[in-house]
């Protein structure tokens, strides 16, 4: 007898068994998740304590993760709401570790994020942040941290580094590292196509307006930061995530 079995109902329900036991169900007529091995290291984790999981249909709804890559750990809260989460490690990469923390109540994440080449890399979302349409890409050992109570709008494309290599004629030295992690701090709100580039921080109760391009270190909090390269043109400000509408009601 083989070790695994695949059984098909008329029904639509396909049915895996293990060693004559049945281990799993799911209906064929929906999108179903392929019945094997996962590639990376993946925890999920509550505050009781965290389990590994090994296999594609155990990971929570609405997340893929694809591509190779060697010693990768992606870590998931069980409360975590994804919308559309895809994690894709480049097969030149390793040692690179996810964690995406608990939504709360909020919408949850639609976000894609790519591990390209390069080894250490670090990306941590923190908790009730909601991003509605989001690209990340970090290498060469970038770090990125997106604090709690965020919310990122449509079309933020997110890079930790710049990919190619810039060199020094005269030493021949690589000068376009990433000198300091990226980091989006507590209870910000990024507007629509917003770019962050690496080196990027931005502190607590910030607000970025929509096209801005993040390039430097800011300090100061409760400020509106826009424009090419993004610059403060105003402070003394705070946001709701509640609407105008909502709040004048």
């Amino acid at each position: 007898m083989k070790l695994l079995r695949k059984v098909r109902h008329p029904n639509g329900i396909r049915s895996i068994y293990c060693c004559g036991v049945k281990i799993w169900s799911y209906d064929s007529r929906n999108r179903a998740r392929p019945f094997r091995r996962l590639k990376q290291r993946v925890f999920i984790y509550d505050d009781n304590g965290e389990r590994e999981i090994f296999y594609y249909y155990q990971l929570p709804d609405n997340i893929d993760i694809v591509g190779s890559g060697r010693n990768n750990t992606v870590r998931i809260h069980r409360g975590l709401r994804a919308r559309n989460v895809c994690l894709r490690f480049d097969k030149r990469t390793a040692d690179n570790l996810c964690v995406l923390d608990d939504s709360g109540d909020c919408d949850g994440l639609d976000v894609f994020i790519v591990f390209q080449a390069g080894h250490g890399n670090t990306i941590k979302i923190g908790q009730r942040t909601v991003i509605n349409g989001a690209k990340i890409w970090l290498g060469n050992g970038s770090h990125l941290r997106i604090g709690d109570d965020c919310m990122l709008s449509y079309e933020i494309m997110i890079r930790t580094t710049d990919g190619h290599a810039i060199m020094d004629n005269a030493t021949g030295a690589i000068i376009n590292h990433q000198k300091n992690p990226c980091i989006i701090g507590n209870h910000c709100w990024l507007g629509l196509r917003t770019i962050v580039n690496k080196n990027a921080q931005i502190p607590d109760n910030t607000i970025v307006a929509s096209g801005t391009v993040l390039t430097g270190r800011f300090r100061d909090e409760h400020t509106i930061i826009a424009g090419n390269p993004g610059r403060v043109i105003k402070s003394g400000l705070s946001f709701s995530d509640k609407s105008i509408f909502e709040l004048e009601c």
